[in-house]
């Protein structure tokens, strides 16, 4: 009976850090995916070339 204390105690205590290791790496992964967002949004727009034409240009 004392062998199994300490096992099911380091076990809760796995399943404990693991399911915050998760959350963590969720939260940091929707935080990349907000950051990056208006550089895709930017390299799409350039490589479509719908930029607003220049100054001056007459259109």
């Amino acid at each position: 009976m004392q062998t199994y204390t300490p096992i099911a105690l380091l076990s809760l205590l796995g399943v404990t850090l693991s399911a915050t290791v998760d959350g963590a790496f969720e939260s940091l992964v929707r935080l990349l995916e907000i950051a990056t967002a208006p550089y895709i949004l930017s390299a799409q727009t350039e490589q479509r070339g719908d930029l607003s034409p220049e100054r001056g240009s007459g259109r």
